[in-house]
């Protein structure tokens, strides 16, 4: 498929599309072939998005959906930060296109008055190495027309109360911009302070989340590996993977 059009936003070649699959499926498939460090697609609509553990991702044309490949610099050990990284590079990015208040659930959720308005997703290929990356970033711009479905109304929510014509490319700038910059920061870690601070999880009663079944807990802290640390019962437990729920 023929990209509407292609050009170079903070270093990243961009490439948009009417509507894909999934921004994050064309990029990986470029990764195996001709793709290069820092290309990005976005669409107005895809018709496969996916989110964690194999969901769907709704993209209706009222988002941003962007995904970036990267295969320069990559780490096994800095892997685990690249969502982190990621979710403070959008959440500042929000708020600088006009956004309220943007703040993060542990891992890869971005949440605006109480509302889910952006989700994230990295994948990487290995062979003896961490060949590439690829970061898919799913926003809701606005409430699509006739709203949410009813699977993910309560929960879903718009960015923006008012965006204009402009919203979406000042977004997408802002977000490319952000990325590149908390990206590099990766062996550093200067972003997890703000990530830290930005949590929507610190103090809470939560849910944990695995095949094992739910597991009570409260969120203690996030380390240095923007690891989550919970009490279950009186012991601490690092928690690397998995889902949290907030008990209301």
């Amino acid at each position: 498929m023929e990209p509407l059009s292609e050009r170079v936003i903070c270093g990243f070649r961009v490439r948009e599309f009417k509507t894909l699959d999934s921004t994050s499926s064309y990029l990986k498939r470029l990764a195996k072939t001709d793709g290069r460090h820092k290309d990005a697609a976005i669409a107005l609509s895809q018709t496969a998005g996916r989110g964690r553990s194999g969901r769907s991702f709704f993209s209706p044309e009222s988002g941003l959906y962007l995904s970036v490949l990267l295969k320069k610099g990559l780490e096994a050990e800095t892997a685990g930060l690249i969502t982190p990284a990621a979710a403070v590079a959008v959440a500042e990015a929000l708020e600088e296109t006009g956004s309220p208040r943007a703040g993060i659930k542990w891992v890869n959720d971005i949440y605006i008055g109480g509302k889910k308005v952006c989700g994230i997703l990295t994948e990487t290929g290995a062979s003896q190495a961490l060949d590439w990356a690829v970061i898919g970033i799913g926003v809701n711009i606005k409430a699509p027309e006739g709203g949410f479905p009813k699977e993910i109304a309560e929960r879903a929510g718009a960015a923006f109360s008012n965006p204009d014509g402009t919203t979406r490319e000042r977004l997408l700038e802002n977000v490319l911009k952000n990325l590149d910059k908390r990206l590099s920061q990766l062996k550093t870690r200067e972003f997890v302070p703000i990530y830290r601070e930005r949590s929507i999880l610190l103090g809470k009663s939560v849910l944990l989340r695995s095949q094992g079944g739910e597991t009570p807990a409260e969120v203690v802290d996030i380390d240095g590996g923007c690891r989550l640390v919970v009490r279950v019962g009186g012991a601490l437990r690092t928690v690397c993977s998995g889902e949290v729920s907030v008990i209301l």
